[in-house]
């Protein structure tokens, strides 16, 4: 059994009223390593407001007008061995953290990828040929219906490539996990992708959708 406890949750803008739900969700959830998604502030304003007593935070803000889209943070219990990976793709709203403990050595990975845009194949099959296990999470904006999306686009179109190209595999079930309009669109948007050595030790996952926290995503969790 996977021993770390991972969620992933796309913010929609990190207002006032979302860190507190945040705050709320880590003491309830105590997540070992948390992703957040479009938090559409600056880098500066990003780092102050996550400062959440017991975890470390890393936060990479979009370049051009933060506050008006985009931005990816993650945050890890501060007893976990981590360092930051350096040499991600400087164009990707991207960052990542090796962890290592004494029964795991993986690379965790919080890509945003916003609508429109294709995700990078290069980067999975990178990792695929390199060997090193590896854990993504993210809005990915990428609609297959092979992995139980409504929809289909470009993105997904790529996203079935390295599902069949590589050995990585996708953790989510069928569950959705974005809502617009009272619910009457849903989308399988917010995904989990994982080296098939870590997957096989991972059996709990889970769509929060009781604890949508203000935001039209719910957040995921899976350990």
């Amino acid at each position: 059994m996977f021993q770390i406890k991972i969620a992933q949750w796309n913010c929609f803008k990190l207002t006032t009223a979302r860190i507190v739900e945040l705050k709320n969700f880590l003491n309830i959830i105590k997540p070992d390593i948390i992703s957040i998604q479009e938090l559409k502030l600056s880098e500066e304003r990003a780092n102050l407001h996550l400062r959440v007593s017991g975890y470390i935070t890393y936060v990479k803000a979009r370049k051009t007008n933060p506050n008006h889209g985009g931005g990816v943070a993650i945050l890890i219990r501060s007893e976990i061995p981590h360092t930051t990976i350096t040499g991600l793709d400087d164009s990707l709203e991207i960052i990542g953290l090796k962890v290592e403990t004494n029964e795991y050595c993986f690379d965790f990975v919080s890509l945003y990828n916003p609508p429109g845009r294709i995700i990078p194949c290069d980067f999975f099959v990178k990792y695929d040929s390199n060997g090193v296990d590896l854990i993504l999470v993210g809005d990915l904006n990428s609609k297959t219906k092979s992995i139980g999306c409504k929809s289909e686009d470009a993105s997904g179109k790529v996203l079935e490539k390295v599902l069949s190209e590589t050995s990585f595999v996708i953790l989510n079930d069928n569950q959705h996990t974005y809502h617009k309009f009272k619910n009457e669109y849903t989308e399988k948007l917010d995904l989990a992708l994982s080296s098939v050595n870590i997957a096989n030790k991972i059996s709990n996952f889970e769509v929060l959708h009781n604890l949508n926290m203000e935001s039209d995503h719910s957040p995921i969790i899976f350990f």
